[in-house]
């Protein structure tokens, strides 16, 4: 009798153990599952963002090629500006210098128209 109840309670704690092992082996494939979505979750989310980086990335150059073109042209202006103003400044000085040399020609013709 007591043989019998010793062999019932280990036939117990044995199929107790067994459940046990497939509670937790359920368990532990729930918990799988649920870490599987949660990663494709995150790679999805890190594919998403990645193609954002790109985006802003072309838009950045966009921005910086453009800032160098005027950056780039301002310069180029500004030059000309400077070639022009050299240039007119020498046209002055030439058309004077011209006029002050028509003036002498004229001060030595009339010197000599004075004196033959």
């Amino acid at each position: 009798d007591i043989k019998a109840e010793q062999a019932e309670d280990i036939a117990l704690t044995l199929k107790l153990t067994k459940l046990r092992k497939r509670a937790c082996l359920s368990e532990l494939v729930r918990n799988h599952r649920a870490y599987q979505k949660e990663l494709e979750r995150i790679a999805a989310r890190h594919a998403k963002l990645k193609e954002q980086v790109k985006r802003v990335k072309r838009r950045v150059l966009r921005q910086l090629v453009q800032l160098l073109q005027e950056k780039e042209q301002q310069r180029q202006q500004a030059m000309d500006r400077q070639i022009q103003q050299t240039c007119l400044h020498k046209e002055t000085v030439l058309a004077q210098l011209v006029r002050q040399h028509q003036q002498r020609l004229a001060q030595q013709q009339a010197i000599w128209d004075a004196q033959y």
